[in-house]
């Protein structure tokens, strides 16, 4: 087998002695000894050996989780964007409401604003009113 690539890793002093030893009473060269010790723990290892069987696992795991969400209705996924908009719409909808004070105060004559509404203005049209003609719900 011809070896093209290179693996360089810094060991242990004491790691390398004894990889050194094992490679002398074994008649072989550190790099075989690598080589071997690494083939048989790839062989043994849980992630290559029934490693199928765990991603299957996982992936069945994750599959429970994939495009579900726990509201219980088929519906939502489809009908999400006019849901969020329809939401979107009554949160913005009618924010304020008139203060219909103004208006009646216009209307009857005897109001004690009457006369300060009636007249009009160059720069606004309530000038004297104290109160906002909307008010906040």
């Amino acid at each position: 087998m011809n070896k093209t690539e290179v693996y360089s890793r810094r060991v242990d002093t004491n790691l390398k002695s004894a990889l050194e030893q094992v490679a002398r009473t074994e008649k072989t060269s550190v790099a075989q000894l690598l080589d071997s010790i690494v083939r048989k723990w790839l062989q043994e290892s849980s992630s290559l050996n029934g490693g199928d069987e765990q991603q299957q696992r996982l992936h069945s795991a994750a599959q429970e989780c994939f495009g579900t969400l726990s509201s219980g209705d088929p519906d939502l996924a489809t009908q999400a964007k006019e849901r969020v908009r329809q939401k979107i719409r009554e949160r913005h909808a009618h924010t304020r409401t008139i203060d219909t004070g103004t208006i009646l105060a216009l209307l009857d004559g005897k109001d004690r604003w009457h006369d300060q509404l009636s007249q009009p203005s160059p720069r606004f049209a309530f000038p004297s009113l104290r109160q906002p003609p909307s008010t906040p719900r």
